[in-house]
Order: structure tokens, then C-alpha cells, then sequence
């Protein structure tokens, strides 16, 4: 497909004029293209920048231009009028200046929202898993049950991380305990320690029934990236996913090297 058919066929769909069918076919189509998933976002942010653009901004010029047109004519009374052509020029620079400033923002805001560290983090996030009745522990252990509701329920991170540290080494419950502390200090933007306490559990040659080491793995890359990581960082390991196959991991991992080797990473900040 040409360029121009390309472009027309986003706006299309964008703006709601795409037959049933066709439009179907174009979601599902942008579930496995990831290229073209992104262009549609880029298209989606362009057309909030002309949006914001018309209704702030140009309004702000039109009432400038009608103040400045009232005093050019009361000056016109005592000396000569400036050339038309020239205030013409002038406002096109001035709405083309503008037009360009809110692009750029709008781009900008876009690249933050959808390609930051944090926005790929959330986006490719999987939940932490509860040890339910899994744990294979006798009793239950007071510390961790606060830990966990603090996590799960309250969302309050600080909270659980204090409650999961008082958990010391000789406890039966200090694996399931570096578990939640490494989820809880990922949410918490902490990916130093959260990258030490996956590195922990991966390192244990067995885990608590309830616990996924593909996940955990998972975990760990993502603590990474948010370290800082750039994509020859961790491609060996997205590489080394989509090769197992192992869903859901294959696939985010396609999605994610993607992300990070996309143009509009390169413009987060």
C-alpha cells in the first residue's frame, strides 16, 4: 500500500468512517502489527495537537489580530498604514509558530505516555500472584497476610515493603516474602532492590508452587528497563523468550523489543 493510501486508510478508521467489516479487520490487524498500532497513535496525537491548536490557540491569535487591526486603524489616522501583505506574513508566521510549538508538544506528551520507562513498565506488567492455598506454610504468618493486604488491597507500597522486610532469612516464609518485596518495590519505581529480589528467587533452585520463574524472569527485564536499560540490554533475554514461546511472554516480548526500538522512545523522556 501506497504511503498516501496508508495515511488515508488511519485517518479513515480514526475517524469512525471505516465500514463494520473492514474496521474489524483493521483492529485485528494492529493486535499483531505493532508498527502499525503505533502509527494509529500517531495519528490519534497529531490530531489532539491540531484539536488544541484550533480551539486555544487560534482563538487566542483571532482575538489579537482584530485588537491590532482596531489600533492600525486608529494609527492610520496620523501615519501611514503598515503594507497588508506585511501583517498577512506576520500571522501566518504567528499561527505557524504556534501550530509547530503544540505538534511538537503533543508529540512529545505522546512519546511520554506510551514509550517512557515507566508507560512500557505498566504497559507490560503482569499482576503478582497470591500464594492462596499454595504456599505449602502450616500457619499463617501474620507479617506477610498485613504485607499482602497492604500490596493487594490498599495499593500502599511503602507499607507493604516495611511489612515484607521483617521478615528474616531463618522463616519458612522468607522466599514468598522477597517475592511480593521485589513486585511491591517495581510498583514502587525502587528497580534497584526489585531487580536484587528477583535475582534472589531466581536464584533458589526450587520455588513455592504458586510462583512462575518464566514471571519472575519477566519481572526482572522490566526492573531493568527501568533502570535504565536500553534495548542491546536486555535483547539477548527478549530474544531468548520469544524463542521459548512460552505465552503470554513470547509475545510481550516482540511488543516490547518493538517499543524500545521505536522512534518515539528515542523522544521520551
Amino acid at each position: 500500500m501506497e504511503n498516501k493510501d496508508y495515511n488515508e486508510k488511519i485517518d479513515t478508521y480514526i475517524a469512525g468512517k471505516m465500514p463494520p467489516e473492514e474496521r474489524t479487520t483493521f483492529e485485528q490487524q494492529m493486535k499483531t502489527d505493532v508498527a502499525l498500532e503505533q502509527e494509529v497513535k500517531a495519528h490519534v496525537a497529531e490530531r489532539e495537537a491540531i484539536k488544541l491548536l484550533l480551539q486555544e490557540d487560534f482563538k487566542q491569535s483571532i482575538a489579537q489580530w482584530r485588537s491590532e487591526g482596531v489600533a492600525e486603524k486608529e494609527e492610520a489616522k496620523v501615519v501611514t498604514m503598515k503594507p497588508a501583505r506585511s501583517r498577512s506574513f506576520r500571522r501566518v508566521l504567528t499561527l505557524a509558530a504556534s501550530f509547530l510549538v503544540l505538534v511538537v508538544a503533543g508529540l512529545g506528551f505522546f512519546a511520554q505516555s506510551n514509550y517512557s520507562d515507566q508507560a512500557l513498565i505498566n504497559a507490560n506488567y503482569l499482576t503478582a500472584d497470591s500464594a492462596g492455598d499454595k504456599s505449602g506454610a502450616e500457619e499463617v504468618n501474620p507479617l506477610i497476610e498485613q504485607g499482602k493486604q497492604a500490596y493487594f488491597n490498599q495499593t500502599d507500597y511503602d507499607a507493604a515493603i516495611g511489612y515484607f522486610n521483617q521478615i528474616t532469612t531463618d522463616s519458612q516464609y522468607y522466599v514468598e516474602a522477597q517475592y511480593y518485596l521485589a513486585h511491591a518495590q517495581l510498583q514502587n519505581k525502587n528497580y534497584t532492590p526489585a531487580i536484587q529480589h528477583f535475582n534472589f528467587l531466581l536464584n533458589q533452585p526450587e520455588l513455592p508452587a504458586f510462583m512462575n520463574r518464566s514471571k519472575i524472569q519477566w519481572h526482572q527485564l522490566l526492573a531493568k528497563v527501568g533502570n535504565g536499560a536500553t534495548l542491546s540490554d536486555v535483547e539477548a533475554e527478549l530474544d531468548q523468550f520469544i524463542q521459548d514461546g512460552e505465552p503470554p511472554f513470547n509475545q510481550k516480548a516482540v511488543d516490547l523489543k518493538a517499543q524500545l526500538n521505536s522512534f518515539w522512545r528515542s523522544i521520551s523522556f
